[in-house]
């Protein structure tokens, strides 16, 4: 009932709180310290965006969210070969249960459950993601083969793969190549940090 779809996304929640911060947030502020020294420089955290920088970011989603919804649908109706049936049934399972998890995440049933997603989803996931994905092993992979465009497709992959969303790995790996360009382009992790939770809080129905 509603109630426990409402208990069962406020224990997501914290889940996600969780992760974001233990698994994400600490681990690539740790790494870069390790690393590079100084974290905040060494992530590109320790400059401002730029309005008319966040306001082009916007501008692209919008332009490009056509385009963007025709890849979605185009991988979600994507099949398998018959003899592959066993492996796509498991997928599609695994793609149900993912997506129940984040329709009960999603679930706005309060303005405190609203502000609670927004922390979630948008900040927290933003920044402990592209910490990890862009301000970490990006630059690691750049810095051992010096090829910007193979740190940010790769670290892509690894980003789509991750979320284990079968039916939405290239849109996410497309999205994932733009957080990495944005870096490539801006040196400021704070860009692809806007970007991220820009595209994730779009995804929230009140």
């Amino acid at each position: 009932d509603s109630s426990t779809s409402r208990g069962l996304g406020d224990v997501y929640k914290r889940q996600m709180y969780l992760q974001n911060i233990g698994m994400f947030i600490l681990p690539a502020w740790i790494a870069a310290t390790l690393f590079w020294g100084n974290a905040g420089k060494s992530l590109y955290l320790n400059k401002a965006p730029r309005i008319i920088e966040l306001l082009g970011i916007i501008a692209l989603f919008i332009v490009a969210t056509p385009a963007l919804n025709r890849i979605v649908e185009w991988n979600e109706a994507m099949h398998l070969p018959e003899a592959l049936y066993n492996i796509e049934q498991w997928m599609r399972q695994q793609e149900n249960a993912a997506t129940k998890i984040t329709e009960q995440i999603l679930q706005v049933n309060s303005f405190s459950h609203f502000l609670a997603v927004i922390f979630g989803i948008g900040i927290l996931t933003g920044i402990g993601e592209e910490m990890i994905f862009r301000g970490v092993l990006q630059r690691i992979v750049q810095d051992k083969n010096h090829r910007a465009h193979v740190a940010v497709w790769i670290c892509a992959f690894l980003f789509s793969a991750i979320h284990l969303q079968f039916y939405g790995f290239i849109p996410r790996l497309l999205l994932g190549a733009f957080f990495g360009y944005l870096l490539v382009w801006s040196k400021n992790l704070w860009l692809p940090i806007f970007a991220h939770l820009f595209n994730n809080l779009s995804l929230i129905h009140i």
